[in-house]
């Protein structure tokens, strides 16, 4: 697959248009019926000040588990994620 024509994006994009992005639920280890949502900023490009799960784009070359526990200790702080069990996984295809 070649990467996108413009360096600048090489990080979050497969090709010039597609990128794949990902959501975890983090279910709280005492009491799994809560999970984490976060706020997102007022000035995000996207859904400003809408809920959200952790997580973000895949970086061009990435492992899934590696990308996700990136993008939760860059949401959160959280860095003691142990291998995550997965009880749904859905992709979704990004094009521009």
């Amino acid at each position: 697959m070649p990467r996108p024509t413009d360096p600048s994006r090489w990080s979050h994009m497969f090709t010039d248009d597609i990128k794949f992005t990902q959501k975890i639920l983090l279910l709280h280890p005492e009491n799994p019926e809560s999970f984490l949502l976060l706020t997102r900023s007022q000035s995000a490009k996207v859904r400003p000040s809408a809920l959200d799960l952790p997580g973000g784009n895949v970086l061009y070359g990435d492992d899934a588990i590696e990308s996700i526990a990136r993008e939760v200790k860059e949401e959160t702080g959280i860095t003691n994620l142990s291998k995550p069990t997965i009880l749904h996984f859905k992709t979704k295809v990004n094009t521009t």
